[in-house]
């Protein structure tokens, strides 16, 4: 991911799978939808930031999720702006990884965060495919 000078960064220790670069003047999420929000975000920023090869690869990733939730996205999955907010915001099939990534998120909440130059160098290796597999995948 590209990183501005500014960038703030926030994840629990250990779980990099909650990794989140905050622009500055955003706040820390203190709860889980402020933290669904930030993510949304950041999945927007790295979307911009990737070449329609790697779209195409995270789309091959999105493929895999349940026909469930498969059934409400977008055809074209990336290539339609709907895409990321409805990754976001659909209510899942209890038990799919996507539904126990976003359950994870208010026990990622209350752990104590990771070091600021630890997560710094986790969200320089982030892309769009790496955290669209972090959310989706066991």
């Amino acid at each position: 991911m590209k990183l501005n000078a500014n960038d703030k960064f926030w994840a629990p220790v250990d779980n990099p799978r909650y990794l989140l670069v905050i622009p500055a003047g955003r706040q820390e999420p203190q709860n889980r939808n402020q933290f669904l929000a930030a993510n949304l975000q950041m999945l927007q920023r790295l979307q911009a930031e990737a070449g329609e090869e790697e779209i195409q690869e995270a789309n091959q990733v999105l493929r895999q999720l349940e026909t469930e939730v498969l059934d409400w996205m977008p055809d074209k999955l990336l290539n339609d702006p709907r895409t990321l907010e409805l990754l976001t915001s659909l209510p899942l099939e209890y038990g799919s990884p996507l539904y126990e990534w976003k359950a994870g998120v208010e026990e990622a909440l209350k752990q104590p965060r990771m070091l600021e130059t630890e997560a710094r160098e986790e969200a320089e290796t982030l892309t769009l495919v790496g955290r669209i597999s972090q959310m989706i995948e066991d």
